[in-house]
């Protein structure tokens, strides 16, 4: 009996929270959380868009300077660069006049295209 006085004086005046408040806070908790994980998810996937298109840059960049570095030849057969793993460069010439070409240069990843840089190649002969 005395537990049973104690608890009522312990007690009184107070309310427990109920059901239905811990599921709106369980849920506010919740939709922040979807919030924030999908901010995360965003950035990393623009990371690494990013990445790859610095990567095709510069391997873009150097492959037309190795083809402004090697003599004129009037195939278009130029030598291609080393490249990271899933990476490829691909190179065609197309000849506008004598002594010109236009040459253009095909970074792709995995099979896909992921940036073309032209330049133009002429013989100073």
């Amino acid at each position: 009996m005395k537990m049973k006085q104690m608890k009522s004086k312990l007690l009184r005046g107070q309310t427990g929270s109920g059901l239905i408040e811990t599921l709106v806070a369980v849920g506010i908790l919740g939709f922040i959380g979807v919030g924030f994980l999908s901010g995360l998810w965003t950035i990393s996937h623009n990371a690494g868009i990013y990445d790859e298109r610095v990567t095709a840059s510069a391997l873009a960049r150097t492959q037309a300077e190795e083809i402004k570095a090697t003599p004129y030849d009037p195939e278009g057969n130029y030598p291609e660069i080393a490249c990271p793993p899933h990476y490829d460069i691909s190179i065609s010439a197309v000849e506008l006049e004598l002594g010109k070409q236009e040459v253009t240069v095909t970074v792709s990843r995995d099979g896909d295209s992921v940036l073309q840089l032209t330049t133009t190649k002429t013989d100073w002969q």
